[in-house]
C-alpha cells in the first residue's frame, strides 16, 4: 500500500468499528446517551420546580487531590444525589482522586448508600492483599506495553482506595446510555506533549474517556474503549489486544505527586524518621517538577538533610539496643533463608542473563537492564535492604543508602541541571525499588508463580524506572495522514499518558469544546493550596484559544483565596456559567480552615484514614452542597431562562 492511496482506501471503508473515527460531532453513542439523559432531567427539573420544555447541559467537575478528593467527591455526589440535585446532571468529569470516585460510583451503579456502607468496612487492613496485587503486576508484565502505570495501578492504587476494580469501563454504559446516570468523562493529558504545553496550553495535549470512546477532543479523533491500547496503523485496527480494566485506566488519572506518594502503601511497619525522610524526598521531587529553579527547593533540601541526619543517628542507637542473643539468632535465619535463595539463584541466574526479555515490544535485555536487574536480586541472590531489616529488626541495612542520599544532597548546590535531574531519577529508584522487593520473598511460597516470572517482572519494572515510562499504550493515529495533520501526533509509535493534573487540576477543557454545548458547571475544588488556581489557570487556557468563559481579575482571586467562601458564580458575556465550590472555606470550617487543610494534606498515607476520620471529610463536603442548594437551584432557573 502506498503512502497517498491506503489511508483512503482504508477510511473509506464501511466498517467503522475498527477504524480511527474523525468528526467534529459528538461521538454517535455519547450523543444517543445525552439525549436519553435530556429527557431524565426535564423530568427531575421538575421536581425541583423548574418549568423547563428543553433540558439545559449542566456538568459537574470533580478536581485532583488524591484520597482527599476521592473522599470528598464522593460526599458531593452523595449529598447532590439525596437532594435530588444530581439527577439534572447531563455530564460528570474529573481528574486524579475524583476519578476514583467516578468509577466507584459507576461500578456501583450510583448507588451512594452502599458506597457509603461500604467505606466503614473498606479501611480494615484485612481488606486488601499485596499478594493479590502483586500477582496481577506479575501477570501485566507480561503485556508488551507494560509501564509503571501497570505497577501503580495494581500495587498502589488499590491500597490507597482499598478497591481492586477489575471491571471494565465499557462495562459500565448500561445506564448511561438509558440515561440513568450522567455521561462520565475521565481526564488525562498526553506527557509527550507536556513541554508544549508549559509553554503554549496547546489543546490537544487533553485526551479522554468515556464508557464509549478514547481520544483526543481537539483533534476530533476517537477510538473505540473496547480497543484502547490496540495497535492501529493508516486508521485502522492491525492488532487488537483485550480492554484494560478501570484499576489499569483510572492510574492514567492519577497524578505524579499521588504515585510517588503510594511507595508508602508498600512500607509497612517502617521507622518514623525513615518515613519522614521519604516524605521529604517526595517533597523535594514534587517542587522539582515544577521546575527546575523552584524557590521552595533549597528549602525542602535543608529538611531532606535533616531528615537523613535522624536516620543515621537513629540507626546507630538502635543497632545498638538490640539484645546480642536475638540479634544472633536473627542473623542465623537470615543466613539459612539466604542460602535457600543463593541455591535457587544459581539455576536461574545464567538462563536470565541469556535469555530474551520483551520489554517495550523489543527482544533482548539492555546491558544497562541486566546491570540494575543483576545489582538488584541476581548478584546478592536477593535485596537484603529490607529482609535484613526484617529479620534484624533495626534499619541498619539501609544505612549506606541514607549515606549516599546525605552526599547527593550536600552537592546539589554544585551540581549542574543535568546531574540534579539524575540525582532525581536515583530517588525515584529509591522509592520503586522499596516498593517492588517488599513482596517478593514470600510470593513464591504463595502463588503459582515462577521465580522467573517475578525476575522477568522486576527487569521489566527496572526498565520501566529507567526511562520513566507511564502510560504506555500504542498511538491509534500511526500513519495517519488523513484527517490529521499533525506530524508529531502521526508519527509516533507509542503514547504516554499522565494525570491531567499535571496542566488543569480540574477537567474543564474536555467540558468547553462546543459540541458539548454545557451551559452551566458546577466545580468542586479538592485541590491542596490555593484553591482558585483550576479557575485562574483555565481563564487563562480559554483567552489564548479564544474560548468563552468568565473574565476572572487577579486580584479578586488573590482576595477570595485568603479566606474563600462556599460558593463563587462566575459569569461571561459567553459561554458556560461557573459554580466554584472550594471544599475547606470560612461556611463549614469557620477560622480553622488551615488546620482542616493540615488535617487532609495530600501527603497523607491511607492507613491515617480511620472511618471517622473519613467521615469528618465526607460531611464537609457534603456541607458544601447544603448549605448551596437553593443557590444551585435558583442559578439553574437562570440558566434555563
Amino acid at each position: 500500500m502506498s503512502h497517498e492511496q491506503s489511508p483512503k482506501s482504508l477510511l473509506s471503508k464501511k466498517d467503522t468499528s475498527h477504524r480511527v473515527r474523525i468528526t467534529p460531532e459528538l461521538q454517535k453513542e455519547e450523543k444517543e446517551a445525552v439525549d436519553n439523559r435530556k429527557l431524565q432531567v426535564v423530568m427531575s427539573l421538575n421536581k425541583l420546580g423548574i418549568k423547563a420544555d428543553e433540558a439545559p447541559v449542566i456538568a459537574v467537575l470533580g478536581s485532583g487531590g488524591g484520597l482527599r478528593a476521592h473522599f470528598a467527591c464522593l460526599g458531593v455526589l452523595s449529598e447532590m444525589k439525596k437532594h435530588g440535585l444530581l439527577d439534572v446532571i447531563t455530564y460528570l468529569a474529573g481528574v486524579s482522586g475524583s476519578t476514583w470516585a467516578l468509577s466507584s460510583f459507576y461500578t456501583n451503579s450510583g448507588n451512594m448508600e452502599h458506597i457509603e456502607a461500604d467505606l466503614e468496612h473498606r479501611f480494615d487492613p484485612e481488606n486488601w492483599s499485596i499478594w493479590d496485587s502483586l500477582q496481577k503486576t506479575i501477570e501485566a508484565a507480561s503485556l508488551e506495553n507494560y509501564s509503571l502505570t501497570d505497577f501503580w495501578a495494581y500495587i498502589v492504587v488499590s491500597r490507597q482506595t482499598r478497591e481492586f476494580q477489575d471491571s471494565l469501563l465499557s462495562s459500565i454504559k448500561k445506564h448511561v446510555e438509558k440515561g440513568t446516570l450522567p455521561y462520565p468523562i475521565f481526564a488525562a493529558i498526553d506527557n509527550d506533549l507536556h513541554p508544549v504545553w508549559k509553554d503554549h496550553k496547546t489543546r490537544k495535549s487533553w485526551f479522554e474517556f468515556t464508557p464509549h470512546h478514547a481520544g483526543y477532543p481537539a483533534l476530533k479523533a476517537y477510538i473505540p474503549i473496547t480497543q484502547f491500547g490496540s495497535q492501529f496503523q493508516n486508521g485502522r485496527l492491525v492488532k487488537s489486544v483485550p480492554e484494560r480494566d478501570i484499576s489499569f485506566l483510572r492510574d492514567e488519572f492519577l497524578s505524579l505527586k499521588d504515585k510517588l506518594l503510594g511507595k508508602h502503601q508498600l512500607t509497612q511497619g517502617m521507622i518514623t524518621e525513615e518515613t519522614a525522610v521519604d516524605e521529604a524526598l517526595l517533597e523535594l521531587m514534587v517542587a522539582y517538577i515544577k521546575g527546575e529553579k523552584d524557590s521552595s527547593i533549597q528549602k525542602k533540601l535543608q529538611a531532606l538533610q535533616q531528615g537523613t541526619r535522624g536516620v543515621l543517628r537513629m540507626n546507630s542507637e538502635q543497632h545498638h539496643c538490640v539484645k546480642s542473643e536475638e540479634r544472633q539468632r536473627r542473623q542465623h535465619k537470615w543466613k539459612k533463608t539466604r542460602q535457600c535463595w543463593e541455591r535457587q539463584q544459581a539455576r536461574d541466574r545464567d538462563s536470565f542473563l541469556r535469555s530474551p526479555v520483551r520489554i517495550g515490544g523489543a527482544a533482548g535485555v539492555s546491558g544497562k537492564m541486566r546491570q540494575w536487574a543483576g545489582r538488584w536480586f541476581l548478584a546478592d541472590g536477593m535485596d537484603q535492604s529490607e529482609s535484613t531489616s526484617e529479620f534484624l529488626g533495626v534499619g541498619k541495612q539501609r544505612e549506606p543508602e541514607y549515606r549516599e542520599l546525605a552526599m547527593m544532597i550536600r552537592n546539589w548546590s554544585k551540581a549542574s541541571l543535568q546531574e540534579r535531574g539524575q540525582i532525581l531519577e536515583t530517588l525515584v529508584g529509591h522509592f520503586t525499588r522499596q516498593a517492588s522487593t517488599m513482596a517478593v520473598s514470600r510470593a513464591l511460597s504463595v502463588y503459582r508463580v515462577t521465580f522467573w516470572d517475578i525476575l522477568a517482572f522486576l527487569a521489566k519494572t527496572v526498565m520501566c524506572i529507567w526511562n520513566w515510562e507511564w502510560g504506555t499504550v500504542h498511538n491509534f493515529l500511526l500513519k495517519l495522514y488523513v484527517g490529521v495533520t499533525d506530524n508529531e501526533m502521526y508519527s509516533r509509535k507509542l503514547l504516554h499518558l499522565m494525570d491531567a493534573g499535571l496542566a488543569i487540576n480540574s477537567p474543564y477543557p474536555l467540558l468547553l469544546p462546543p459540541a458539548r454545548e454545557v451551559q452551566l458547571i458546577l466545580s468542586f475544588d479538592f485541590s491542596a493550596g490555593d484553591p482558585f488556581e483550576t479557575v485562574r489557570a483555565t481563564a487563562d487556557y480559554c483567552y489564548r484559544h479564544k474560548i468563552p468563559f468568565p473574565l476572572v481579575k487577579e486580584a479578586d482571586l488573590k482576595e477570595w483565596a485568603k479566606a474563600p467562601s462556599s460558593c463563587y458564580i462566575l459569569k461571561g458575556e459567553s459561554g458556560p456559567v461557573v459554580m466554584h465550590f472550594p471544599l475547606f472555606n470560612k461556611d463549614n470550617c469557620g477560622g480553622d480552615i488551615s488546620t482542616w487543610r493540615d488535617k487532609y494534606a495530600t501527603f497523607k498515607l491511607s492507613d491515617t484514614y480511620s472511618v471517622q476520620v473519613v467521615k469528618d471529610l465526607l460531611e464537609k463536603s457534603k456541607e458544601n452542597v447544603r448549605k448551596n442548594k437553593e443557590k444551585i437551584i435558583r442559578t439553574i432557573k437562570e440558566v434555563v431562562g
